[in-house]
């Protein structure tokens, strides 16, 4: 279900008539309260954290928008991340936004439109992505999966809207952080605002990846200023813990004998 308008071309190019799932219907209650006062949904904590994690992408892993490719930001919240995608490649790339929450949606499309960018905006659900097959050159996932019981079905999702050779971007939380033994302590005290949440160690993360797509490199990104105690913590245990820090990062591809 299209949110905000843009052309019926491009809506016929992008849209899976057989995957309309009833967005009307679709609950988002858990990240609905988030988007309305949670202090991690500030945009200035947002827009440092996308920055952060697209910088260590093209540092350490690669990326780069090529002209007229086609970029999918699954799950985007309020968009930092497809704004700050669209501030480094323009109009030169198609940039389409989806999520589930109606608010987070609400508060990107004001963005765009008073900053007159061209985003392409959808509310639906990423595990049910009304978008055909084969679409993007490259995915941006971030902070996603973690939150996602049913990891097959979205992995799946992603590898079927990639187009052979194109390329998705996952962030993932790490196990080996403060950060998670911070928020294990928050949910046995029921302090929890975010739902489901699993996190991986770099380990479990690449094997689960690798059955769906070709893994081409994993990386680790140390927090920001959101966690700025536990930084501090996690880059003097991983002088001497393997693999530790607040963030995974990963690229990876899908090749034309991929299967799912």
């Amino acid at each position: 279900m299209v949110f905000r308008r843009f052309p019926q071309s491009l809506v016929n190019l992008l849209l899976n008539p057989l995957a309309h799932r009833g967005v009307k219907e679709m609950k988002c209650f858990v990240w609905d309260r988030v988007w309305q006062g949670n202090v991690f949904a500030q945009p200035a904590i947002r827009r440092a954290r996308a920055e952060m994690k697209i910088n260590c992408l093209k540092e350490n892993l690669g990326f780069e928008a090529n002209p007229g490719d086609w970029i999918l930001d699954a799950g985007c919240g309020s968009g930092e991340v497809s704004l700050r995608l669209w501030h480094l490649y323009g109009e030169a790339t198609h940039i389409v936004s989806i999520d589930k929450s109606a608010i987070a949606l609400s508060r990107l499309a004001r963005l765009a439109d008073g900053l007159n960018l061209p985003l392409f905006i959808v509310r639906g659900d990423v595990t049910a992505l009304p978008l055909a097959d084969s679409s993007f050159d490259k995915i941006c996932a971030f902070g996603i999966l973690e939150h996602i019981p049913d990891e097959q079905t979205f992995l799946t999702e992603m590898h079927r809207v990639l187009r052979s050779h194109g390329k998705i971007y996952l962030t993932q939380s790490n196990t080996r952080t403060t950060v998670y033994w911070a928020r294990r302590i928050r949910q046995v005290i029921g302090r929890w605002p975010y739902g489901y949440q699993k996190n991986y160690t770099p380990h479990e993360f690449a094997a689960l990846l690798q059955r769906y797509f070709r893994l081409d490199g994993l990386t680790i990104l140390h927090t920001a200023r959101d966690f700025s105690m536990h930084r501090v913590l996690d880059r003097v245990l991983s002088t001497f813990l393997a693999k530790w820090g607040r963030y995974l990062i990963a690229r990876c591809a899908k090749e034309d004998s991929d299967e799912v």
